[in-house]
């Protein structure tokens, strides 16, 4: 996880550039440690990072600049983005994903990589009906955790073969007001990720009042789950507070233990890391 310096210590001015639209200047250690991880992800080698800060600090603005450059790579990028009020449905950033796939792709093209996943995905993109209108309805579960499971699982699934198609990037935005839901799915993903062509930048509000998603991630993970985000969990230590008192960066790589940089962390990364 890459804690972004307090606001005022590297200003980002709002002239325009030839890149995003803006010049992008003061980021430059987040972005190359960020350009490292995506070109991992491409090689097949998934990473989850977060990139965490105050607010308006230029975590989103950051990720921007990444989805260009994964964009000029020839990477799909997609961006999922939480909605800081209460109202939005369950599970709101990754249906802004799937459902940002499901319009940059066609009916052919959506059945090659979902299958008869489609199903149980369109309990929560119903939009996915539209384009796939043969969809079977699905069968009812009563166990919600067994429904839930089901739809992991699909979600799962489709990305696996989406990414053999194209690498992909997933943007999600704002991640500290994620729906209690959204980071249960980024969980499940995670043991996943580290074989697929798959980067998850989060960008979570890194402040005493805002919940940390990974907090949550961390209570609720299975054990498998722990051991692929056991660098993110681990540096919930000495290092990561004089981190950020001191407003360096990085310590937390984010799903890949065996570079776990600070001491505290390799420490506890030697013996949890995944075989």
């Amino acid at each position: 996880m890459y804690q972004v310096p307090p606001a005022g210590s590297e200003p980002l001015p709002d002239a325009p550039s030839a890149g995003t639209g803006a010049f992008f200047v003061g980021r430059q250690h987040e972005l190359t440690e960020l350009r490292s991880a995506l070109a991992e992800a491409a090689a097949g080698r998934g990473r989850i990072c977060m990139l965490a800060g105050e607010p308006g600090i230029g975590k989103s603005r950051t990720a921007q600049e990444l989805a260009a450059h994964a964009a000029r790579a020839g990477c799909a990028v997609l961006w999922g983005r939480c909605y800081e009020s209460s109202g939005a449905p369950p599970y709101w950033p990754w249906v802004q994903v799937i459902r940002a796939y499901m319009q940059a792709h066609d009916a052919d093209a959506l059945r090659s990589v979902m299958g008869a996943r489609a199903t149980s995905i369109a309990e929560i993109v119903p939009e996915l009906r539209d384009k796939l209108a043969d969809l079977p309805h699905l069968e009812l579960v009563q166990d919600p955790d067994a429904a839930r499971f089901r739809l992991f699982d699909a979600i799962a699934g489709f990305l696996r073969a989406a990414v053999c198609r194209k690498p992909l990037v997933f943007v999600l935005d704002n991640l500290h007001a994620a729906d209690k839901p959204s980071p249960l799915l980024l969980e499940f993903l995670a043991p996943e990720v580290g074989a697929s062509r798959l980067l998850i930048l989060g960008t979570p509000t890194a402040t005493s009042s805002s919940p940390s998603p990974t907090r949550s991630l961390r209570r609720s993970a299975s054990w498998r789950a722990r051991r692929a985000m056991a660098a993110i969990a681990s540096c919930r230590c000495g290092a990561w507070r004089r981190t950020r008192s001191t407003a360096s960066s990085p310590v937390w790589p984010a799903c890949r233990p065996r570079r776990g940089s600070c001491a505290p962390c390799s420490r506890t990364l030697r013996g949890t890391r995944s075989s």
